[in-house]
């Protein structure tokens, strides 16, 4: 009887012994999946970046300098600038035109 007692005690130390080696499994595992995890936002972080940083400078490679002739026009009126616009055309308003029959353009 004092050999099953033993056994018994010794088989409830190795089933104690093995469920403490199964926890620790099991947090090594959890503690890798976590890793991994962290590796691949960390991977996905920086093809992100890659790939701003890449269409950066395609943007910056592709950008093109203003036409500043297009944007005045072809025709300026002397003395005013660039005054055309849609409305007024290329060559702007003659200021004549804005006297209404006095001699300055506010009318006095």
């Amino acid at each position: 009887m004092g050999w099953t007692a033993a056994g018994v005690i010794v088989s409830a130390l190795a089933a104690g012994t093995g469920a403490v080696q199964n926890q620790q499994a099991q947090k090594a595992q959890k503690g890798a999946r976590a890793d991994q995890a962290d590796a691949q936002s960390r991977a996905q972080a920086q093809a992100l970046s890659a790939q701003t940083s890449e269409e950066e400078a395609m943007r910056k490679q592709n950008r093109k300098p203003a036409d500043i002739s297009a944007l005045l026009g072809d025709q300026q009126a002397p003395g005013l600038g660039a005054a055309g616009s849609l409305l007024t055309g290329a060559g702007g308003i003659d200021p004549n035109r804005l006297n209404l029959g006095r001699s300055t353009l506010l009318g006095g």
